[in-house]
C-alpha cells in the first residue's frame, strides 16, 4: 500500500499539471516573408479549447489568434493587420487535430490546420488549404513531462503558422 502511494506522489512530482500554451512561444522565430501582401488582413479562428490542469496542455484560441497576428506584425506578411472592422482578406485558422503522446522520452506533437484566405469585398475565398505539421521536444530540454508536451505542442503551431504564411507569400492577390 505504502508502494502504491509513494509511487503516484513520485508520478504527480514528475508530470506536474499542464499549463497552457503561451502565445509568444508559438510565433516563428526567424521566418522572412517571401512578399509582403500590399493588403490589410483581419484574423479568425476556431477548434481551439482551453488547458485543463489535469489533461494535456491544449492550444486555446485566443492564443492561436494572438501568435498569428503576433507573428503577421513581427514580420509584416501583409501590409496591415486590422483587429476590428474592414479588412481587405479575413485569415482564418481553425485547429483539426493536436496527436499528442501521452508518456516517452521524446514527445513528437503533430498538429492539422485547416487554413483559408477571403477577400472580404466579394466573399471569395482566395486560398484554402489544410496544413499538417510536427515538433520533437526531447528529454535534454526540459524534465517534467507536461512541460516537455507543452514546447512540442507550442513548435508544432509555431511550424504549421510559418507553412501557412510562407504559402500565402506565394500568392498574387
Amino acid at each position: 500500500m505504502y508502494r502504491l502511494i509513494a509511487l503516484l506522489c513520485a508520478s504527480l512530482l514528475f508530470t506536474g499539471c499542464a499549463s497552457p500554451t503561451n502565445p509568444v512561444a508559438m510565433v516563428p522565430v526567424d521566418y522572412v516573408p517571401g512578399k509582403i501582401q500590399p493588403y490589410s488582413v483581419s484574423v479568425n479562428v476556431a477548434g481551439g479549447q482551453d488547458t485543463s490542469a489535469l489533461g494535456k496542455s491544449s492550444v486555446a484560441d485566443a492564443d492561436l489568434k494572438t501568435a498569428i497576428e503576433e507573428t503577421i506584425l513581427k514580420t509584416k506578411a501583409f501590409k496591415q493587420l486590422v483587429k476590428v472592422g474592414g479588412a481587405d482578406y479575413e485569415l482564418s485558422a481553425s485547429i483539426l487535430t493536436v496527436n499528442q503522446p501521452t508518456m516517452g522520452f521524446s514527445f513528437t506533437v503533430k498538429t492539422d490546420l485547416a487554413w483559408k484566405l477571403r477577400k472580404v469585398a466579394d466573399d471569395n475565398i482566395v486560398w484554402r488549404k489544410v496544413i499538417n505539421s510536427q515538433h520533437t521536444t526531447g528529454a535534454g530540454e526540459a524534465f517534467a513531462g507536461v512541460e516537455r508536451l507543452r514546447l512540442a505542442t507550442e513548435g508544432a503551431i509555431r511550424s504549421n503558422i510559418e507553412l501557412a504564411l510562407k504559402d500565402i507569400a506565394t500568392l498574387e492577390l
